[in-house]
């Protein structure tokens, strides 16, 4: 029971930030991504707009979805080193 509630919570969490990105302009959402980036929270911004593309059809552009598609699948240097 307590794992069902866990990914609820995701789920809501993912809806919430699919909000966020409906009100918005779509030139906001870049500005989003890059104060994530220069908080080093790049990859997660990547990750959390493609599942809002992917699961909620967010409106992001083609330009978008290729940042964080790219974003996405580099790989960091801490997994080169640990990897």
């Amino acid at each position: 029971m307590h794992g069902a509630l866990d990914w609820w919570n995701r789920l809501k969490w993912l809806a919430d930030v699919n909000a966020l990105l409906a009100s918005r302009p779509e030139d906001n959402v870049e500005l989003l991504a890059r104060a994530a980036k220069a908080r080093g929270l790049g990859r997660a911004a990547a990750q959390i707009l493609l599942l809002c593309r992917n699961i909620l059809q967010a409106p992001l552009s083609a330009d978008a979805t290729g940042r964080a598609a790219a974003v996405r699948t580099t790989t960091s240097p801490s997994r080169k080193l640990s990897g």
